[in-house]
């Protein structure tokens, strides 16, 4: 059925059963194309009715419809003229695994990050009223990100007076990435459990299709299923928001979305839509295990050698609060991708899990320990960008020793714009009272786990995705000096983290030293002091702004000390689609481009 489907027009001439089939062989496509590309496959997979009734019912794109955090739009990309591409997925030059609407007039809006769909839905929707222009918006955002609290803003302003209708697809699969937590979880699961409300209302329905819609009679029937709802499932936050609920139904029924869907074109008011799916619909293991299966990385036939950054981190972790009963651990959303499940299992009265918040979770840590506690949270790069301000305020502020745990940091590969970890370095050197590291490998990861657990001051800590080799120099790290990898005689070649592979081959061309600039804040004067006598070449995997370039030569600069400094950082660009080896490459911070230009400089 895929083949006859070019663009959601050609959805419309297919009947219910069609439609079915329609649904199987998009998962099959998604399925085969993730397996071998990476990519997000449980999510995807549960949103496929959900995204072709969308289709099937509206008249996309004059329809704007917005996708929160992007990792379910698979379905809408192979139905949105990108059929023939998807195999290109996250790949170099091919199709982003997210929104983006330089790809496509039907990405309303990029989106990698999560709860902002139904701020941009009302804003679009605002827009439309005030051109007095004709068109339906429309958010489909998951239970987990719906929790977070850029969401809830949005619905606390959208049942302000006056209304500007919108609609709001809640996909309540019971995950975000990890399991949910919260008040609002609890109440989605109140919520599904309530078969009799579901099958009183069918019945009310009916009774209400036989008689006269007017009067009073219909508003006393209106008020008798209302207080039955009201019985049997109590009020919801998004009644008490002004908000009309509809649902739950079932997200995998495409009668039953469609019937929806087609209900609620006409409504003047906000409204949402809750339709309970499975994430990892159609692949079994997926079902099984959606949390392993959010994001799965491509087939390789290697095994890997070498331990994650993460696993460190967790094993870590583990072993300090053995000896340490102050200890606790904080993630916003992401127990098993960060490390953090042995952690939560030996010691879940000191394990919090705030979901999809992460200024929360930053808040709450500097309260933990501001209380007595040692705090560690752990959060991707990309996604610490929304705590700028918690950082500021509530921890640096308070000089409370909250140590932060950046994974993820540097290029991240085939995610594409929204997350790279190349912005943090630059918002974190600014903070007052915090210390910034970062390990080359995951055995000085290690160490600054355990000097931190001993510090009274806030850390920052920032590691990459994945793993790295091992690299000696001449000193392991317990205070926050830089070190020597290797001694040479014309000149210093600069770096932190993933970059020191690449310092070590620029400095065996030329003959120079190479320092890894480990404490990223403070800087280790008496080195730059030592190194300013001869040519100095600075490399990173950070944003060209704010970066530990800016850094060196900000310091030569005010104290007055002549030094010949090259920068090698990012291009001041969104980052490109593909694997971190060509994103270096595209940026010329790969070895050959640097031996390349220098030897051009120095001639």
């Amino acid at each position: 059925m895929l083949e006859k489907i070019c663009f959601p027009n050609d959805l419309k001439k297919l009947n219910i059963e069609e439609l079915k089939t329609l649904c199987d062989d998009v998962r099959k496509e998604i399925i085969s194309t993730t397996v071998k590309n990476g990519g997000h496959l449980a999510s995807s997979l549960g949103a496929v009715e959900i995204i072709v009734a969308l289709h099937y019912v509206f008249d996309t794109p004059k329809d704007k419809l917005i996708f929160d955090v992007g990792h379910q739009s698979y379905a809408h990309k192979i139905i949105t003229g990108r059929k023939n591409e998807f195999l290109t997925l996250r790949q170099k030059d091919g199709i982003s695994g997210f929104p983006n609407h330089r790809e496509s007039e039907f990405d309303t809006f990029d989106a990698g990050h999560s709860s902002t769909s139904i701020s941009s839905a009302l804003g679009l929707a605002r827009a439309r009223d005030s051109k007095k222009e004709d068109y339906h918006v429309i958010s489909v955002i998951g239970d987990g990100a719906i929790g977070g609290g850029m969401a809830l803003e949005a619905l606390n302003d959208a049942g302000n007076k006056p209304y500007s209708k919108f609609i709001v697809v809640l996909n309540d699969n019971e995950m975000s990435i990890s399991k949910n937590v919260g008040a609002l979880s609890r109440n989605f699961a109140k919520l599904r459990a309530a078969k009799g409300y579901i099958s009183g209302k069918k019945r009310i329905k009916k009774a209400l299709d036989r008689i006269n819609h007017s009067g009073k009679l219909s508003s006393f029937v209106k008020h008798i299923r209302n207080s039955l709802r009201y019985l049997l499932i109590g009020d919801n936050i998004f009644n008490s928001m002004n908000i009309t609920y509809l649902g739950p139904i079932n997200g995998h029924s495409l009668t039953d979305l469609i019937e929806m869907f087609n209900r609620v074109k006409d409504s003047s008011n906000p409204v949402i839509i809750h339709a309970v799916t499975c994430k990892g619909r159609g692949h079994e293991k997926a079902e099984e295990n959606p949390e392993k299966y959010h994001g799965v990385s491509p087939q390789s036939t290697s095994k890997p050698i070498l331990k994650n950054y993460n696993k460190v981190f967790g094993e870590t972790l583990v072993e300090l609060s053995r000896f340490n009963d102050n200890i606790c651990a904080v993630t916003a959303g992401m127990t098993y991708n960060t490390g953090l499940n042995d952690f939560s299992q030996k010691y879940p009265d000191r394990f919090y899990d705030t979901g999809i918040a992460e200024q929360h979770a930053l808040a709450m840590a500097g309260g933990l320990a501001k209380g007595g506690m040692k705090p560690y949270v752990v959060i991707y790069s990309t996604f610490l960008q929304r705590g700028f301000d918690q950082i500021f305020h509530d921890i640096c502020l308070q000089e409370v020793p909250v140590t932060i745990c950046i994974d993820h940091a540097g290029l991240t590969g085939e995610d594409g714009a929204t997350h790279q970890g190349i912005y943090d370095l630059g918002f974190l050197r600014s903070m007052p009272h915090l210390i910034v590291l970062q390990p080359r490998d995951t055995q000085e990861f290690s160490r600054m786990l355990k000097y931190s657990s001993l510090s009274d001051k806030a850390i920052a800590i920032r590691y990459p995705k994945g793993s790295a080799p091992v690299i000696k120099g001449e000193k392991d790290f317990d205070s926050l000096t830089w070190d020597y990898i290797k001694r040479g005689s014309n000149g210093t070649v600069v770096s932190f983290g993933n970059c020191i592979e690449t310092a070590l081959q620029v400095a065996d061309e030329f003959e120079y030293s190479v320092v890894d600039a480990r404490t990223l804040k403070p800087f280790d004067e008496k080195v730059l002091n030592e190194i300013s006598s001869k040519p100095i070449i600075i490399i990173e995997d950070n944003a060209c702004v704010g970066g530990l370039y800016e850094g060196v030569l900000n310091y030569y600069s005010t104290n007055k000390i002549k030094a010949d400094v090259y920068g090698y950082s990012l291009k001041d660009e969104f980052v490109n689609v593909g694997s971190v080896e060509q994103q270096f490459m595209d940026n010329s911070i790969d070895a050959q481009s640097i031996i390349n230009n220098l030897k051009n400089e120095i001639r």
